[in-house]
């Protein structure tokens, strides 16, 4: 949302059947009218007469420009990755619009582009996977940007505010969070006052009975099984449902650790590599590797290794992203999302990294199970932004069927023991999380729990396919003001 310059009125993004448009309002109520059609974040130029915003353009984006009715259109960059979602920043004198190019766990670069001639510059040249500058706003005088600001190449890295300069491309970094994150900065026309928004985040692990045909009745009772102070995410439980997986940072950098699911034993680090570089992770069909996405390198690659820490492999080595392995049910193949090519891919390799082809076009966060049916096996992944779940014959390479769930995202959805079921999370526009079931076979979908609070990931199945073990990941933020922050 963005304020027109004289304050009487706001810009919006709305969503219907998956087409996003831009919409204007008073800020005192009053009927909304639709200003542009497939187009979203929409940023008035300081003189109100302008808009720029980005049209989705196959598998990117276009930053645009137009009159305030969407007349006199031109397009003044294209092929922008569609996330993190980009948004465009006007210089104060109305010459000059930024804008981040980024990627699923790729750099983030600030770009700058004259709006008269459409002459386009990349200001900074960060290379490692996700750091960079992400919003941002401009100083008067036209040199200088404010932005938060990723530093390091880790999966948990801090956000701090930093001051940009356009013409060197220096960032100087001026803060130094550490429990928390600095992020959305904006900014008085004169520059003298900064608010920003402080956020800590509330990671917890939490299993979901499945026990009442009410889906109100299972979410009001969950099981915490692992509070805030582990700090766990990214869960994945074993195909038994004996062991859960997860990525925690209690030895102090987030490493990989398993808990038997019965109480039976402690929770045991697995790996041991330094400075917050371990993400996604996922354990193979008999328990005894693993394979997990790590950030050592600066770039997102797959690992593989025996869980009880021996023998530790790199399977993937380049500047895309690689991203959520899940093993095949042989125990011998692995499925992941790759960011090398034009647009987003889903990829299969060895457990040894050779052999490594694209599977399908298209998003992967997903699972890979035996068919229920006797006939090969079965890949059920996420669409991304489309909200979308398709479910994949990998052997044949098509798609069975593809189903959309409002709200769903980026869920990864996962295969019941028996591979008959799928489970996915989604959100409501009121910001309820669900948990919906799909027939493997058909894609008929219900509802079997209502949670009471935000989660996200997967919802794995546990206890013979009657619960599900879900992440809580609730962000608590704060506005700072920062007085006398810029000085010409």
């Amino acid at each position: 949302m963005s304020f027109t310059p004289d304050g009487e009125a706001v810009y919006f993004t709305r969503t219907e059947d998956a087409v996003s448009s831009i919409w204007q309002t008073g800020v005192l109520g009053g009927q909304a009218r639709k200003v542009i059609d497939r187009a979203h974040a929409a940023v008035p130029s300081p003189d109100g007469r302008q808009l720029a915003y980005f049209v989705p353009d196959s598998a990117f984006e276009a930053l645009v420009v137009s009159g305030v009715d969407g007349t006199e259109r031109r397009e003044l960059a294209a092929r922008v990755p569609w996330f993190p979602p980009p948004r465009a920043a006007w210089s104060q004198d109305g010459r000059w619009l930024s804008y981040v190019r980024a990627g699923l766990f790729a750099p983030q670069n600030l770009f700058v582009v004259n709006v008269t001639t459409g002459e386009e510059r990349q200001v900074t040249t960060y290379e490692g996977a996700q750091v960079g500058i992400r919003q941002h706003a401009w100083l008067p005088g036209g040199r200088y940007l404010v932005a938060d600001f990723i530093p390091y190449a880790r999966t948990q890295a801090s956000s701090d505010i930093a001051l940009v300069d356009i013409r060197s491309g220096t960032v100087e970094r001026l803060t130094a969070s550490v429990s928390a994150q600095f992020a959305r900065p904006s900014l008085s026309r004169d520059g003298a006052r900064l608010v920003a928004t402080s956020t800590r985040t509330v990671r917890e692990v939490w299993k979901v009975s499945l026990a009442s045909p009410d889906p109100s009745v299972n979410g009001a009772g969950p099981l915490r099984l692992l509070d805030e102070r582990v700090d766990a995410q990214w869960t994945f439980a074993s195909r038994d449902g004996r062991t859960l997986l997860y990525a925690g940072s209690a030895s102090g950098s987030r490493n990989l650790w398993t808990m038997p699911l019965d109480g039976s034993g402690a929770a045991r680090q697995i790996t041991a590599v330094p400075e917050d570089a371990i993400a996604h992770s996922s354990l193979s069909p008999d328990g005894t590797r693993v394979a997990f996405v790590s950030f050592e390198g600066g770039t997102s690659d797959i690992w593989v290794q025996n869980v009880d820490g021996s023998d530790p492999r790199q399977l993937t080595s380049d500047a895309a992203a690689d991203t959520w392995p899940v093993w095949a049910p042989d125990g011998e193949r692995l499925v992941y999302g790759s960011a090398r090519g034009a647009a987003q891919e889903t990829r299969v390799m060895s457990a040894d990294g050779s052999g490594n082809v694209k599977l399908f076009d298209g998003f992967f966060r997903g699972d890979w199970i035996r068919n229920p049916e006797g006939n090969g096996t079965l890949i059920v992944t996420s669409l991304g932004t489309r909200s979308v779940l398709r479910l994949l014959d990998p052997e044949r390479q098509r798609v069975i069927w593809e189903k959309e769930i409002p709200g769903m995202g980026f869920t990864l959805p996962m295969f019941s023991s028996d591979g008959r079921r799928i489970s996915a999370l989604f959100q409501e526009p009121t910001g309820r999380t669900g948990i919906a079931v799909l027939d493997a076979e058909t894609g008929a979908e219900r509802t079997v729990a209502w949670l009471a609070f935000p989660a996200s990931f997967r919802a794995i199945w546990v206890d013979g396919d009657q619960a599900l073990i879900v992440n809580r990941v609730e962000p608590i933020s704060h506005i700072v003001l920062f007085e006398g922050f810029w000085r010409p």
